[in-house]
């Protein structure tokens, strides 16, 4: 930190880039290792411009924030992995995790997979592709695939949720891979979710013939309003379910049968900025049911605070806790 500028610069002219740098400044404060040029150049940037003070007072008005503090405890490092952190007391680790957070908003693909794919959707955002033999994609927020058309249609599902309607063609068998399963069909309309290193297929129409890599020979066939998960070691049952609500986000909802609250939660946060966190433990088997729209993610939390137990509080643009 050892450069000045009289004019903030052009990455700071973003909002983030200021956040971030406000949560740098916060972190070698609350250390107590500045020095006195770094200081100095501390009270430069704050005074530099108004932006950069706001920022500033919202980073230090979460630290101080008990509701966040007391859900970063629950991730607190051993004791012995703290004693190594040295000078450095909870409270600030907490801020280092705060901005560590903050660091990760919006950057959901790491970039080998951005290199890897043909085709991406940021956070929020859902896109429809149509290919070259006429089948159709449908991504969902924060998804990355690649496609190969060749003697085999194949779709590399990278990271996210894919839904496939796929134009029949016995010549050329469609399938879908992620890191572990292959999703393989003829014509149909399916979707494919990778997630928590588990994948999950749902059949809406036609059959999928499902396959781990690891286990090839063991194969489960799914039909319509049938779905199954895979996972790194094994496979889940074969269930009867509802193909219709689960692929509500492909026409813009989100649809709650007897959803738990904390699974409710994550879905609704992977289509936002930010973190939330549900601080109350009892309420994360609370079941909701309900159909929301996903064009505004934060207007569902605003919907379930008036019809359950729960409050929201929302502490930046990016952090919001619910108890």
């Amino acid at each position: 930190m050892n450069e000045r500028s009289s004019q903030p610069s052009s990455s700071e002219s973003d909002d983030e880039s200021v956040i971030e740098r406000a949560y740098a400044w916060l972190i070698r404060l609350e250390s107590g290792n500045l020095s006195a040029t770094e200081r100095a150049e501390f009270e430069h940037w704050i005074a530099e411009a108004p932006v950069h003070r706001r920022a500033f007072e919202e980073a230090r008005r979460l630290w101080r924030n008990t509701d966040l503090l007391e859900a970063l405890r629950r991730t607190r490092p051993a004791e012995t992995t703290r004693r190594r952190i040295a000078g450095w007391p909870w409270p600030t680790v907490a801020v280092a995790v705060a901005l560590v957070l903050l660091l990760l908003i919006g950057y959901r693909f790491d970039p080998l997979t951005r290199v890897q794919a043909d085709h991406v959707t940021a956070t929020g955002e859902r896109s429809t592709i149509v290919l070259a033999d006429g089948s159709t994609l449908t991504l969902d927020t924060a998804t990355a695939v690649a496609v190969e058309l060749g003697e085999t249609r194949r779709i590399r599902l990278l990271k996210g949720a894919v839904y496939c309607e796929v134009s029949p063609d016995p010549v050329h068998p469609f399938v879908v891979t992620t890191r572990n399963t292959a999703a393989r069909v003829l014509g149909t309309r399916f979707s494919v979710r990778t997630e928590h290193g588990a994948d999950t297929v749902t059949v809406a129409q036609g059959s999928v013939r499902v396959t781990r890599n690891a286990t090839p020979e063991d194969a489960r066939v799914l039909y319509a309003d049938e779905q199954t998960t895979a996972y790194t070691d094994r496979f889940g049952a074969v269930v009867k379910t509802r193909a219709q609500p689960i692929l509500a986000w492909t026409r813009g909802s989100l649809v709650f049968e007897q959803t738990p609250l904390a699974d409710a939660i994550e879905r609704i946060q992977s289509y936002r900025r930010g973190i939330v966190l549900l601080r109350n433990p009892k309420l994360r088997d609370f079941r909701i049911s309900g159909r929301f729209e996903l064009d505004e993610p934060d207007r569902i939390l605003d919907a379930l605070a008036k019809t359950l137990p729960i409050e929201v509080h929302r502490y930046t643009p990016w952090v919001t806790v619910i108890r």
